[in-house]
C-alpha cells in the first residue's frame, strides 16, 4: 500500500568525527508542504522547538564536541505514494556534543528511542537512533541510566511542544505497509546500546594491516 497523503518526515541531520553524516527522524501528519518554501518554513518551526530543548541537551551529552546535530530537514508528502512535494531545511543552533572527547566508541553505536502508540502491532512502533560516541556515557557496558531517562523525557517534551505549537500537525508513527498513521503516545528508551547496521555496513576502514607468514 502507498504512503498515506499529508504526512511529513522531519529528519535531524548531523555529523560525526571525520565528517560522517548521520540522520534520524520522526513523522508528522496533517497538511504537508507542497512547495520547498513551505517545507523550509515548516523545518524552521520544528527547529525552533528543538533549539535549546531538553531533548537536544540530552542528545548532545551522548556525543563528543567533534560531532553535532546540524539541521532539520523536512520532506512533505501531500499526495499518497508520490515523491516529496516539498523539501526544506533549517539550522539547529548549538548542536555540538558536550561530552569530553576521551575514549570514543565505534561510530555506528546508538541509543534507541522507541516511539510507542496505542497500536501494539509492529506498524504501531517507530524508532529513532541517536549516536553515542562518548565512551564516558557507558557504565558496565550499558549507557548510563540517567542519560536514557533524559533522552526519553526530552523527546516526550519535544513531541508535546510540537503537538501544541503546530496544532494542524501531530507526531505520529507512519506505516507505509498499511498506509496509516498512529499518534505517538509515549517514548521508551532503555540503556542497551544498539548498532546501526546500515552505517556499520557502509563504514570503510581507515587502516588495514596484512602480515605474511614466512
Amino acid at each position: 500500500m502507498p504512503r498515506p497523503a499529508n504526512v511529513s518526515h522531519a529528519v535531524l541531520v548531523g555529523h560525526l568525527p571525520d565528517g560522517e553524516v548521520f540522520n534520524t527522524g520522526f513523522w508528522l501528519d496533517g497538511p504537508a508542504p507542497i512547495t520547498d518554501a513551505e517545507a523550509t518554513i515548516f523545518a524552521g518551526q520544528i527547529a525552533t522547538r528543538i533549539n535549546g530543548s531538553a531533548f537536544l541537551s540530552a542528545a548532545k551529552t551522548l556525543m563528543s564536541a567533534d560531532a553535532a546535530y546540524d539541521s532539520v530537514r523536512v520532506y512533505g508528502y501531500a499526495t499518497a505514494g508520490a515523491p516529496a512535494t516539498g523539501i526544506g531545511e533549517a539550522a539547529i543552533v548549538a548542536g555540538a556534543g558536550t561530552a569530553g572527547t576521551g575514549t570514543g566508541t565505534p561510530l555506528q553505536i546508538a541509543l534507541v528511542a522507541t516511539l510507542l502508540t496505542a497500536s501494539s502491532s509492529r506498524s504501531g512502533r517507530g524508532r529513532m537512533y541517536l549516536p553515542v560516541i562518548a565512551g564516558a556515557q557507558f557504565a558496565s557496558h550499558y549507557v548510563i541510566d540517567s542519560s536514557a531517562t533524559a533522552v526519553s523525557a526530552g523527546l516526550a517534551l519535544l513531541f508535546d511542544a510540537l503537538n501544541a505549537g503546530l496544532p494542524s500537525n501531530h507526531v505520529v508513527v507512519m506505516s507505509a505497509t498499511h498506509s496509516i498513521v498512529h499518534p505517538v503516545t509515549s517514548v521508551r528508551v532503555d540503556n542497551r546500546a544498539d548498532v546501526q547496521r546500515r552505517r556499520a555496513n557502509d563504514q570503510a576502514a581507515t587502516f588495514t594491516s596484512v602480515s605474511v607468514l614466512t
